[in-house]
């Protein structure tokens, strides 16, 4: 249907262009040369981006100098939130919370220095004890990076769209990284884990196996009856990246009988509720892992913690660097697999029986 006159237009422009549709207002007519006036609103993907960009300045056609950093991210959410996946969605909603004080200011008067006091003032205020005054506490640097990365997304369309003609965004600066000395069980708990283990407390087991593979909790509860090679004593296992991905781990002699017996239950997956489905990570970390740990008598370190565990007892029996980043299935490993293709397993084994 044609729109009517003044209410702008769809035109898709020549040549290849990664935006190549662009919404175009005529405004009158130009008296020396008698041809229309034209003006670009922004420059689109895809027709159905333009058209609903279009809407929405037709909705409220505030000028470019008044646009507010709040009419900014409402247009670029509505065009670019369909794609999203729902964690990335709460991870922009989180971000955009905690660039409150800008909701309200002219972006086009926005200068660096008021985008890093935002970054320099980043707090939240923890879950605290009832009755208890809250402290606030320095956001994690990843959250900085988060709210940096909405920063820089939301001024790349103002900068598309006009609005803006420089990105401050690009001169913001994060904190230095704090090197974090990584928790991990001590000897004497993983002994404690292992005994319960063997006295039978529920989920011990799991526990100690997680401890002696190295797999995030993810992965441990993604194993399944494929997954375990009784044969030639490994699990194959991981999933987050390509270095991790399908790994193979040797099967540690402490802990096969516990293999054994979750095979027995002929579930759905290796580690299954009683009836034979899975567990998702919320469940299994608290109905399962958490209590295994208080029956133990060892502090409630989160699952993460059994694979740092695994690494340090690793590099505590002198395992070559090269071993435990294919074990951990780390990135650094990648390169080396691409160079040297062929993974000896006995290596791996004389590892892994190690500890």
């Amino acid at each position: 249907m044609k729109r009517p006159n003044g209410a702008g237009t769809i035109a898709r422009l020549p040549g290849t262009r990664k935006k190549p549709f662009a919404v175009v207002l005529t405004e009158g007519w130009d008296e020396n040369t008698g041809r229309q006036k034209r003006r670009y609103i922004g420059y689109y993907a895809t027709y159905g981006e333009a058209e609903l960009a279009l809407a929405i300045y037709r909705a409220d056609p505030t000028p470019k100098r008044d646009i507010t950093w709040e009419m900014l991210y409402n247009e670029w959410h509505a065009v670019n939130s369909a794609a999203w996946s729902p964690q990335l969605a709460a991870n922009y909603r989180s971000a955009w919370n905690y660039m409150s004080p800008l909701h309200r200011l002219k972006v086009a008067d926005t200068r660096t220095g008021q985008l890093q006091r935002i970054i320099d003032g980043a707090k939240y205020i923890p879950q605290h004890r009832e009755g208890e005054r809250p402290k606030p506490v320095r956001a994690g640097r990843s959250t900085l990076e988060k709210i940096r990365t909405l920063m820089k997304q939301l001024l790349d369309y103002a900068v598309q769209n006009d609005i803006i003609e420089k990105n401050y965004a690009d001169f913001v600066r994060l904190p230095k990284k704090e090197r974090v000395e990584k928790e991990h069980f001590s000897d004497v708990e993983v002994e404690k884990i292992r005994q319960a283990a063997e006295a039978g407390i529920p989920y011990a087991d799991c526990v100690y196996m997680m401890i002696k593979t190295g797999l995030r909790i993810s992965e441990f509860l993604s194993l399944d009856r494929f997954s375990v090679d009784l044969e030639n004593g490994t699990l194959t296992g991981g999933l987050k990246t390509d270095a991790g991905r399908n790994r193979v781990v040797p099967i540690h002699p402490t802990w096969l009988p516990y293999v054994r017996s979750w095979l027995a239950r002929d579930g759905e997956r290796l580690i299954c509720r009683e009836n034979g489905k899975g567990y998702s990570v919320k469940l299994f970390r608290e109905r399962c892992y958490y209590p295994a740990l208080a029956a133990a008598g060892v502090r409630q370190l989160n699952p993460h913690c059994t694979r740092h565990t695994f690494a340090s007892q690793l590099a505590a029996k002198g395992v070559p660097t090269l071993e435990i980043q294919h074990l951990m299935g780390h990135t650094d490993y990648a390169f080396t697999a691409d160079t040297y293709t062929h993974v000896d397993l006995e290596p791996l084994r004389s590892a892994i029986n190690q500890i």
